[in-house]
C-alpha cells in the first residue's frame, strides 16, 4: 500500500475496458518513462488479474471495482485482489461503464474521489507514474468541478489518436505544473501531429481522478436522460444495502438500466465537450521535461501557424 493510500481511506479505483488507442496509448507509456514501464505486461488473457493487481498499488482490493463485459467474470478466476466487479448486461461503450462504478461507489462512500483507469493503463510498479496519480488523487479531493487527467508528452508525432491542447497554468504544484485545457483534438493526419509535437501538445492516459459527486454531477449535465437510469439504480442499491430489498433487484434494476441505451464514449461524449471542466497533469520524464520545455518555446513563437482548419474537433 502507498503512502497516499494509507493517508486517504475515501479513494477507490475503477478499471473500465482497454477501448480503442490501446496499443497507441501503451506506446505513450513506453517514451515516457521507458521499456520497463508499459501500463500492460503478460499475455492478452492475463490483462485483467495483471491491471487488478497493479491498481492495488493505489487502493485496496475492496475498493477497486472492475467493469467486465457479460460472461468476462471467468477471465478473473485467479485473481486475488478481492475486488468488486461489476458485469454490465451488455456492451454500452465506456460512460455508461463508468457511471455503472460511479453508481455502487456513490451509494457507499458519496464524498469519495475515484481513480480511473482503462484496463491497459493501471499504473505499474514505476515509482513517477504512481506518485503522479497519487498527486493526481490529492488535487482532485480539492476539487469540486474539474476531473484531474494525467497526460504525457509523445516523443513522436503520433496521428491513431488524439491530442489535447494545454492551457494556462492553473497552479504550481508539488511536482509539476497543473494545466488548464482549451480543446481535445481528435486523430490528425501525419502533417498536424508534427505541428501538435512542435507546439508541445499533450496525449491523454484516459487516467483521471474525480470525486464521484463531481463527476456525477456533470453525467447530469451532459446525459439527463441517461442518468436518470443511474439514478433508479442509486435507489435500488442504497435499499439493498439497508436490508430493505432483494439483492436479485439490483440485478433487475441493472437489466433496466442498459436496456436499449444508448452506446456512449466517455473521452468523446464528455470530456471532449467540457475542456473546461478538466485540469491536465503531465507526466514527463527528464527528457520528456527538455522537450517539453523547448515546445513550450516554440509554441509561444509567432512563425507556427494556427492548427489548421480541416481538422475536426471530437
Amino acid at each position: 500500500m502507498s503512502e497516499g493510500q494509507a493517508n486517504n481511506r475515501a479513494w477507490w479505483g475503477i478499471v473500465l475496458p482497454s477501448g480503442e488507442g490501446a496499443a497507441t496509448r501503451r506506446l505513450v507509456f513506453r517514451e515516457t518513462y521507458g521499456q520497463g514501464s508499459s501500463p500492460v505486461a503478460g499475455p492478452e488473457h492475463d490483462l485483467p488479474e495483471a491491471a487488478l493487481g497493479r491498481a492495488t498499488q493505489l487502493v485496496e482490493g475492496n475498493r477497486l471495482i472492475a467493469v467486465l463485459g457479460h460472461g468476462d467474470r471467468a477471465r478473473l478466476r485467479n485473481a486475488q485482489t478481492g475486488c468488486v466487479v461489476l458485469e454490465e448486461p451488455a456492451r454500452r461503450g465506456t460512460c455508461p461503464s463508468v457511471f455503472l462504478a460511479v453508481t455502487y461507489i456513490l451509494a457507499r462512500e458519496p464524498e469519495a474521489t475515484a481513480l480511473i483507469f482503462p484496463l491497459d493503463a493501471t499504473p505499474v510498479g514505476n515509482g513517477h507514474l504512481l506518485k503522479a496519480v497519487e498527486r493526481a488523487a490529492r488535487l482532485a479531493d480539492r476539487f469540486d468541478d474539474r476531473l484531474v487527467m494525467l497526460a504525457v508528452e509523445p516523443g513522436w508525432p503520433h496521428s491513431e489518436l488524439g491530442w489535447v491542447e494545454p492551457g494556462p497554468v492553473l497552479e504550481n504544484c508539488q511536482g509539476g505544473e497543473l494545466l488548464a485545457v482549451r480543446r481535445f483534438w481528435d486523430t490528425p493526419g501525419p502533417l498536424e501531429a508534427e505541428l501538435f509535437l512542435k507546439r508541445g501538445y499533450l496525449r491523454s492516459t484516459m487516467i483521471i481522478a474525480v470525486k464521484v459527486r463531481t463527476l456525477w454531477s456533470l453525467g447530469r449535465e451532459v446525459f439527463p436522460e441517461m442518468m436518470k437510469r443511474f439514478e433508479s439504480l442509486l435507489d435500488v442499491c442504497k435499499l439493498v444495502m439497508a436490508g430493505r430489498a432483494n439483492p436479485e433487484l439490483e440485478t433487475l434494476a441493472l437489466r433496466d438500466v442498459y436496456r436499449g441505451l444508448e452506446t456512449i464514449n466517455f473521452a468523446r461524449r464528455v470530456l471532449h465537450r467540457m475542456p473546461d471542466r478538466i485540469a491536465l497533469l503531465p507526466l514527463r520524464s527528464g527528457a520528456a521535461q527538455d522537450r517539453g520545455t523547448a515546445s513550450r518555446s516554440s509554441a509561444d513563437s509567432d512563425q507556427l501557424p494556427a492548427p489548421p482548419t480541416r481538422l475536426r474537433l471530437a
